[in-house]
C-alpha cells in the first residue's frame, strides 16, 4: 500500500467517524424534541391556529435565519464548531393577534457529545443566564425551559 493510499485510509477512517458523530447529535435532538413533547403533553404534529393566519406546530426544531429569527432548517444548515451544533427550539401556546401577550418563545440552544457515547450536553444560550445539562435524559432541560417559558408570560410587577 502507498502513503497515499494509507492518507486515503485515514482520510476514509476520519470522514466515517464524524458522520457517526454527527448522526448521534442528531439522534439526540429527535429524543429531546420527543421528551419535551412528552413532557408537555402534546403530539408531534398538534397546532396552533393562528385565527385566519394559518397555523404553527407547537413544537418545532429548527434553527435562526440572517435576521436571528427562527426558521425550518435541516440539521445540516445549522451553525457548528468543532463539536458542538446550535439549533433553535421554537414553543408556540398562543394566538393573540393584538401582539400583547407573546405567543411563542424560541430558544438558542447547543448540543455536544460528552464524555461517553450515550451522554449529549446542552447548553440554552441566552444574554441573561446559562443553562447546562447533560445526560441521555433531557427532562432536567424540559423542566427549565416549561419555567423559563411560565416566568416570560407572567405580569410584570
Amino acid at each position: 500500500m502507498t502513503r497515499f493510499n494509507q492518507l486515503l485510509e485515514a482520510y476514509d477512517t476520519a470522514y466515517s467517524d464524524r458522520q457517526a458523530y454527527w448522526d448521534a447529535v442528531r439522534k439526540a435532538i429527535h429524543v429531546f424534541a420527543k421528551e419535551f413533547r412528552e413532557y408537555l403533553g402534546v403530539e408531534a404534529d398538534q397546532k396552533i391556529d393562528f385565527k385566519g393566519k394559518g397555523s404553527t406546530k407547537v413544537l418545532s426544531i429548527g434553527g435562526f435565519n440572517s435576521l436571528g429569527a427562527f426558521e425550518n432548517q435541516a440539521f445540516d444548515e445549522w451553525p457548528r464548531t468543532k463539536d458542538s451544533v446550535q439549533f433553535a427550539l421554537k414553543l408556540a401556546f398562543g394566538n393573540d393577534p393584538s401582539g400583547e401577550t407573546p405567543t411563542q418563545v424560541v430558544y438558542r440552544l447547543s448540543i455536544k457529545q460528552g464524555e461517553h457515547d450515550d451522554i449529549f450536553e446542552v447548553r440554552v444560550i441566552s444574554d441573561f443566564d446559562a443553562f447546562e445539562t447533560k445526560g441521555p435524559s433531557f427532562q432536567a432541560l424540559c423542566e427549565h425551559l416549561w419555567q423559563e417559558t411560565l416566568r416570560m408570560l407572567q405580569p410584570r410587577k
